[in-house]
């Protein structure tokens, strides 16, 4: 997801929330063999029907089909899936997955939240908690800066401080003076709904937020993992 290119496209996963056993024999030699085996595994567990125990009148639902709107894989449904050529950097897609520390809990959160943000805004009734999701990813971002600001021997960064390394990384030009500044106030707003700023019967949200913030978090975290910077933003 962070090696798409926002100019070409949009990629959103809805990762299978669920273990799926598959006992293999204690040695394997054919590695088709095995992943040819995964593939059918998982296919029969996304498919598979509902259950009706004995003395209860309501299935037990496919756990994979609890939520009806969300559409089945391509690989265990008749639609096909749509290919492009544009859009995805892969060899940015491999060195992103080399460099991501699976041991870094902040790291891990931050991806999560991202993750879990573009599954939310799939869906119109969700735009608001796909905002909430991603000021979670902001805040790990900015945790993430000043780690690698003390990492530099800045002794107690300021959230300025993270923005300058922000903008000096990304050549912008259009400085503010604290992490994001322009979302600071819609995530007190929103996760306070009564405040210094007044008292909300909802998020004061727009749906500009959510697009420009996950952008600009795709970009960040690409930049915080592997050190990847868009040349776009060179011509800045």
């Amino acid at each position: 997801m962070l090696a798409v290119d926002r100019d070409e496209g949009f990629v959103a996963f809805y990762p299978y929330p669920y273990t799926v056993p598959v006992i293999c024999p204690s040695t394997i030699a054919d590695k088709k063999w095995l992943l040819g085996t995964l593939k059918n595994e998982l296919c029969e567990k996304l498919i598979e029907e509902d259950i009706i125990h004995p003395g209860y009148t309501v299935p037990a639902r496919n756990s994979y089909k609890c939520a009806t709107d969300i559409t089945m894989p391509t690989i265990a449904s008749e639609h096909e899936y749509g290919f492009s050529s544009n859009g995805i950097d892969y060899e940015l897609a491999k060195t992103l997955y080399q460099n991501i520390n699976i041991n870094n809990s902040l790291v891990i959160r931050g991806l999560c939240t991202l993750i879990k943000a573009a599954m939310l805004r799939t869906h119109y009734q969700f735009q608001e908690e796909a905002i909430y999701s991603l000021f979670i990813s902001m805040e790990v971002s900015f945790r993430l800066v000043l780690q690698e600001l003390k990492n530099q021997g800045v002794v107690n960064p300021t959230s300025k401080d993270a923005m300058t390394f922000i903008h000096d990384a990304f050549n912008d030009i259009h400085r503010v003076n604290k992490y994001f500044e322009d979302y600071y106030e819609g995530r007190v707003m929103s996760f306070h709904p009564e405040s210094r700023l007044g008292t909300h019967p909802h998020a004061p949200l727009m749906a500009d937020d959510y697009s420009f913030l996950f952008n600009d978090m795709l970009e960040v975290y690409a930049y915080l993992i592997c050190g990847h910077i868009h040349p776009k933003h060179n011509k800045k």
